[in-house]
């Protein structure tokens, strides 16, 4: 059997995961949502020129050695409504409507007030003509592109919208995932724990990973170790989800329940076991064009798999904005040996060292090990080879959901972070 390169799974499964389509709904509900249509403002931000600092409003002046008189004042939500003649002065509040005529603002600080705020006098020479005075439409005119679709709309995109007077926005639907955790020994939360039964834990942890990147996950009950079983519980998914996704029941032939069930009933597959470990046999499917993932049980194979295939599946039914794996390149903090043929992920956790920032592996006995399937910050890829990655050499991180880049940021190319000094 050829394993497939764990780099090229997302490409491959990437063209089966259609847009789940879109819904409008109001702004205070758009937290986390992927935005689905291009925003334009609709009007001058801000409507007309405001003051950028606490100061005075002047416009031309006769002398600016001699005093200035003060003839009113303007502040937030409050304008003064007239135009600025010649040789006066108003003054302002940062954020408040600037009068007409006004040609700079001095800030408070650079002129000398008389004792009843009447009239001010310049420390200094006038600064140049526009200074602390923001002109209508300097932040965004109207028709300008604000945000564009596959945005995740955080606070500030948000907040943006709110300034714009957007009240409802058309977001991606949240996709369904459907979760078939298969295994004899596992009991569902609700029953108690026979002999040697484990409770069900690594397909709720994958539920809570969809709900944060913006999906519905639905974990059914678990599915014992039986080939008829598990392709009943699948084909029952299907109908009721954008992506069905299983976890245990892949191993070496005889322990290859998930995909000997899914290749007798006829399902296309897109791959068979990956060229890494851990998750070795991660595979993938279609059945009815709908993608099946088929994680392995263990711990570190389910948090890999989440990371590389299946938090990418989630956003790309959503359409985000380069939805793939995230990626990041480090320099890491102690030797990792290579292994001469398959890749390999290593755990790990981003650690200061003298105010340096880099990657190290988790110790063995950090807690957690082999029940959380994922601890740290994500995994460093060690490319197949003879010898070792060396301390202080760069390679790329995967992330996991630890760390939350700026969604607009293209992660698939590295930046080239060189984060450690070896």
């Amino acid at each position: 059997m050829l394993l497939v390169d764990p780099l090229k799974a997302w490409e491959m499964l990437g063209p089966y995961l259609p847009f789940t389509g879109a819904q409008r709904v109001p702004l205070d509900q758009g937290l986390g949502r992927i935005l689905a249509e291009e925003m334009v403002s609709p009007r001058d931000i801000p409507a007309e020129d405001r003051a950028l600092r606490d100061g005075y409003a002047l416009g031309k002046l006769c002398n600016p050695k001699e005093p200035i008189q003060v003839l009113g004042e303007s502040m937030a939500g409050r304008a003064w409504d007239r135009e600025l003649p010649e040789g006066g002065a108003v003054g302002v509040r940062t954020g408040a409507v600037v009068p007409k005529g006004t040609l700079w603002i001095v800030p408070k600080e650079e002129v000398e007030e008389s004792q009843d705020r009447f009239w001010v006098k310049l420390k200094g020479e006038p600064l140049s003509e526009g200074s602390y005075v923001g002109r209508r439409g300097y932040l965004f005119r109207a028709g300008s592109k604000l945000l564009g679709p596959g945005t995740r709309l955080g606070p500030g995109e948000l907040s943006l919208l709110a300034a714009a007077g957007f009240q409802r926005v058309w977001v991606g639907k949240r996709p369904r995932v459907l979760l078939l955790p298969t295994g004899s020994e596992l009991a569902g939360p609700q029953t108690g724990l026979g002999s040697g039964q484990s409770f069900v834990s690594h397909a709720r942890y994958l539920a809570w990973r969809i709900q944060e990147e913006g999906g519905v996950a639905e974990v059914s009950r678990p599915v014992p170790d039986s080939e008829e079983e598990i392709w009943r519980g699948i084909e029952e998914a299907v109908g009721r989800a954008s992506l069905v996704v299983t976890t245990g029941g892949t191993g070496p032939s005889d322990r290859d329940l998930v995909c000997r069930a899914l290749i007798a009933k006829g399902a296309q597959t897109l791959w068979r076991h990956l060229h890494m470990r851990p998750g070795s046999t991660i595979s993938a499917f279609l059945v009815r064009s709908t993608p099946v993932i088929a994680l392995p049980g263990g711990a570190g194979g389910v948090g890999l798999g989440c990371e590389l295939l299946l938090a990418p599946s989630v956003r790309a039914l959503q359409r985000q904005e380069n939805p793939g794996p995230r990626w990041i390149e480090c320099r890491v903090t102690e030797e990792i040996l290579r292994d001469p043929v398959c890749h390999r992920f290593i755990e790990a956790r981003l650690v200061m060292r003298g105010g340096l920032l880099g990657a190290g592996p988790l110790p063995r006995d950090f807690p957690g090990g082999g029940l959380v399937p994922l601890r740290g910050t994500g995994w460093i890829h060690v490319r197949p080879g003879e010898g070792s990655l060396g301390r202080g050499e760069i390679a790329p991180m995967l992330l996991g959901r630890c760390v939350e880049p700026d969604p607009n940021t293209n992660l698939g190319k590295p930046p080239g972070l060189e984060l450690f000094d070896g």
